[in-house]
């Protein structure tokens, strides 16, 4: 691990505490995809034991080429994926308040991979004390502004190869 990916990796292990220490229920990371995803996914697999149950979704999947995402399906695969229950309300609204009744009884880790806008990721804030919502995302959410959210900037760049060859002074007068 280099450098700048441990630097990136500190600063998204400083946000996550801070927003456990604070109560905040919901951790933006916004930054490049190609280093945010796998940061926020190696973070998750050291830490997922703290949490009852750990569910991840990616947005994109959800979502159409202007980026809206449909709440109402992500709510019923999350549903799905937590309660095992076939009953399904027929409305976004019916699917929120049953997943948030589902996840008041466990501490859950929540993982909203390429989000686009606050309302996606505000949906499915709360839970038991000590649920979290990490959200990633290219740009900052500016809409979910609260106590409750954290917002965490990485800005490296991927590693892509080698570093690059150091300059000589060949040539150079002393």
């Amino acid at each position: 691990m280099g450098r700048e990916d441990e630097d990136s990796a500190r600063i998204l292990e400083a946000g996550i505490h801070h927003a456990l220490r604070t109560g905040a229920d919901v951790v933006v990371v916004h930054g490049s995809a190609e280093v945010v995803i796998p940061l926020v996914d190696s973070w998750t697999a050291e830490h997922e034991h703290r949490w009852d149950t750990h569910l991840r979704s990616d947005l994109n999947a959800y979502s159409d080429r202007r980026h809206v995402v449909d709440i109402r399906d992500v709510a019923a695969d999350l549903l799905a994926v937590l309660s095992g229950w076939r009953y399904l309300p027929r409305t976004t609204g019916g699917r929120i308040r049953w997943y948030r009744t589902v996840v008041q009884r466990r501490k859950v880790l929540l993982r909203l991979h390429n989000a686009h806008s606050a309302q996606a990721v505000r949906a499915f804030a709360g839970g038991a004390p000590g649920s979290l919502v990490i959200a990633t995302s290219r740009t900052r959410l500016l809409w979910l502004v609260s106590e409750t959210v954290v917002q965490v900037a990485i800005t490296s760049a991927p590693h892509t190869g080698p570093p690059p060859a150091a300059v000589s002074d060949a040539g150079q007068r002393p």
